[in-house]
């Protein structure tokens, strides 16, 4: 039996938002306790993940889903490039 046939992609869309939401919380509180732009911006990056989960979950056009997902991959490079400053 195929994976596909157990899991839809709603419920992994579905998986996704919930877990980026955790990762955007758990940042932006970390954020708030140190004061370290770091994880602020991974959790700003996971929270337009989570966005563009919502979007697809919403039937939004794919150009949209992208431009989403693209913003928050440069919010983590961005992160990770002011690591070890």
């Amino acid at each position: 039996m195929y994976c596909s046939a157990i899991i839809s992609p709603n419920l992994i869309s579905l998986a996704n938002l919930m877990l980026c939401l955790v990762i955007f919380l758990l940042g932006y509180r970390r954020y708030k306790k140190t004061g370290s732009e770091c994880p602020g911006y991974i959790g700003v990056a996971f929270g337009v993940f989570a966005i563009s989960h919502i979007m697809t979950l919403s039937g939004y056009q794919m150009i949209l889903i992208f431009s989403a997902r693209m913003i928050g991959y440069l919010l983590a490079i961005v992160a990770l490039s002011k690591t070890g400053k």
